[in-house]
Parts: structure tokens; C-alpha cells; sequence
């Protein structure tokens, strides 16, 4: 990771210094470097370059578009994998909104966006809630990917997870 850090980091510098700070390439750069720390487990670090991209895409892009719901979205990931539930799905909500007005509710991010609102419902415990986002997502899924894609596998994954948390052993399998 300290290798790819060093990338991003350079190229964050060359990016901004040839097309600005308001470039969607260098919105890219920043959220590059914030997946890295991520990975690393520096959430902190990851957080203000999540943050910073949000607030350069509403500024360059509009609260509207779908860049900036993926800004939402990673944010979100990471008060997930904080713990922080309640945050995260404040986030994914929003992020939810926004794809659902500018990419439909039929498109691939959103229903990975409803995944994550699942998820977070499964670790609150709320497994009717969780259910519901996932079989949302595993119908977009398997209608835009098709059911040998990996992304709809998850899916399944995740509905079965939910299921045994119910104790719903059989529809698990």
C-alpha cells in the first residue's frame, strides 16, 4: 500500500497543479488515495479524502449528481466499516436518493448501494429491513448482470447470511 500511496500522492500534486482542484480527475485522485488508506485501516485519513471529494464534486458537479452520490457512498462505506451505522445510513440513504433520480432505480450502483443499506440493517440487527434492501438489489441485479455474475453471487450471500440470522435456516440454503 505505501507504494501506491506515493502514486496517488504524486499524481494528486501533477493533477491539481495541470487541471485544478475542481477536476474531476483530480476528484478521482483524492478518492484513489482515500480507497488506499481504507484498505489500510486508517479510516481517519480515509474519511477527509472521502470528505474532500464530496465537497469539490458538489461544488464542481451539483448535489444531483451521480459522482457525488458516490462520494456519499464511500463515506458511507466507511462509517460502516466503523461501526458507525447510524451515520453510514444516513449517507447510503442519500446516496440512494440521488442514483435513483439520476441513474434509476434499475442501474447496477444502485442496487449495490441498496446492498450497503442492507448490511448495515443486518449488523442493527433489523433483519426484515435487511431482507427487503437485499432482495431489492438481488432483482436489479440479476435483471442488469444476469445470474452468473458475481455481483448478483453476493447477493444471494447476503440474503442467505440475513436468513440464518433469522434463524431461518432453510431459506438459507
Amino acid at each position: 500500500y505505501t507504494k501506491a500511496l506515493d502514486y496517488h500522492l504524486w499524481c494528486e500534486s501533477i493533477t491539481k497543479t495541470c487541471l485544478g482542484d475542481l477536476h474531476p480527475d483530480y476528484v478521482s485522485t483524492l478518492e484513489n488515495i482515500g480507497s488506499v488508506y481504507c484498505m489500510k485501516g486508517e479510516y481517519t485519513k480515509a474519511l477527509d479524502y472521502y470528505h474532500r471529494c464530496e465537497a469539490i464534486t458538489n461544488k464542481s458537479l451539483g448535489e444531483s449528481h451521480p459522482t457525488y452520490a458516490s462520494c456519499l457512498g464511500n463515506i458511507g462505506r466507511v462509517y460502516s466499516d466503523l461501526g458507525e451505522y447510524m451515520k453510514a445510513l444516513d449517507y447510503f440513504h442519500r446516496c440512494e436518493v440521488i442514483q435513483k433520480t439520476s441513474l434509476g432505480d434499475s442501474h447496477p450502483k444502485y442496487a449495490s448501494t441498496l446492498a450497503n443499506i442492507g448490511t448495515v440493517y443486518r449488523h442493527l440487527g433489523e433483519y426484515t429491513k435487511a431482507l427487503d434492501y437485499h432482495l431489492w438489489c438481488e432483482s436489479i441485479t440479476k435483471t442488469c448482470l444476469g445470474d452468473l455474475h458475481p455481483d448478483y453471487v453476493s447477493t444471494l450471500e447476503n440474503i442467505g447470511s440475513v436468513y440464518c440470522m433469522k434463524g431461518e435456516y432453510t431459506k438459507a440454503l
